[in-house]
């Protein structure tokens, strides 16, 4: 959505309306790591990082939009293709064991990331 904005082009998704999907920064995968690598007592334990939102796609390109004021998306029903439905990832224990929090939730992520592609795009290669 955010390269389709940035080049100008519409994006559409012929499924995805109501499906949720959650998000995690790599920079917050990184002090996670950091964390578990220094943390006691977390040998063999798993935890799931996210920012602990749940956008339905709808809500991520309205994010994109918000963003991009040129972004222009549709989104169409049912399952998005090969989809594995999951439950909500909750990092509870992430944050217990590890004092692990997200600092970047969907919203700041989709600037930073919209921000980095323009530079991109507009820096001579």
């Amino acid at each position: 959505m955010i390269t389709d904005a940035l080049e100008g082009r519409q994006t559409r998704l012929e499924y995805g309306s109501g499906w949720t999907r959650q998000f995690v920064w790599v920079d917050d995968v990184s002090d996670a790591v950091c964390a578990a690598l220094t943390a006691r007592g977390v040998s063999g334990m798993a935890f799931n990082l996210s920012d602990s939102l749940c956008p339905r796609f709808e809500d991520l390109a309205g994010i994109v939009k918000a963003r991009l004021g040129q972004a222009r998306s549709s989104v169409g029903t049912g399952p998005p293709p090969d989809d594995a439905l999951s439950a909500r990832l909750l990092i509870d224990v992430a944050r217990q064991h590890l004092g692990w929090r997200p600092r970047t939730d969907i919203f700041s992520g989709i600037g930073r990331y919209a921000d980095e592609l323009a530079r991109e795009k507009a820096s001579p290669h």
